[in-house]
């Protein structure tokens, strides 16, 4: 990891990538190996645009490029009780960080089963093969045609293939897909109001 805030050197090092392979290579219009030195230096600001741009061409997810927030220790200053009261506990925190080595997420726009809107879905992206982690789990999903989808993962029916089940009841489940990749549900972030 960089102390910049990416990890574009690092995913265009991983691939064998130069300055100038990766500014060819920008679409719509491509630019300068300049500009990309400075987007991996942190002299220029990377924009979420110039993210997804370039994690079209390291054929990565934009996740791959950001350096993950360290988080925070809350103090927890006990355990509430079915009557309201709150019993004191010792000195201890609560670590909030997401618990995924991978994280990415999404935020649930309608109200279905166990999500309201606005809420956030953290999950722990795993590559195949390791795909079964998140088989029975509440998962975001990426398709190998490019589709994104979110539900409850299964195995599909051909060898290899999953199948999801969307949260809302009565959705068409979708059979034998072929991932990329799964991020297995770890962590619900709910804003009270």
């Amino acid at each position: 990891m960089t102390g910049t805030g990416n990890r574009i050197r690092e995913m265009r090092k991983r691939r064998g990538l130069t300055l100038q392979q990766v500014a060819d290579a920008i679409r719509p219009e491509p630019t300068t190996p300049q500009t990309i030195g400075r987007l991996e230096n942190g002299v220029r600001m990377v924009s979420i645009d110039w993210l997804a741009k370039i994690a079209e061409v390291l054929d990565c997810h934009v996740a791959d490029l950001i350096d993950a927030p360290e988080g925070q220790d809350v103090p927890l200053i006990g355990a509430a009780l079915p009557d309201g009261h709150v019993h004191a506990g010792g000195a201890a925190h609560v670590e909030m960080r997401p618990a995924a080595h991978r994280p990415v997420a999404i935020r649930i726009s309608e109200g279905v089963g166990a999500f309201q809107p606005g809420d956030i879905v953290v999950g722990n992206r795993l590559e195949a093969p390791d795909l079964g982690g998140a088989v029975g789990r509440d998962s975001i999903v990426r398709t190998r045609n490019g589709e994104t989808l979110f539900g409850r993962l299964a195995l599909g029916r051909r060898e290899g293939s999953h199948t999801l089940i969307p949260p809302q009841s009565g959705a068409a489940i979708r059979y034998d897909l072929e991932l990329e990749w799964a991020a297995a549900a770890v962590t619900l972030i709910r804003t009270l109001s």
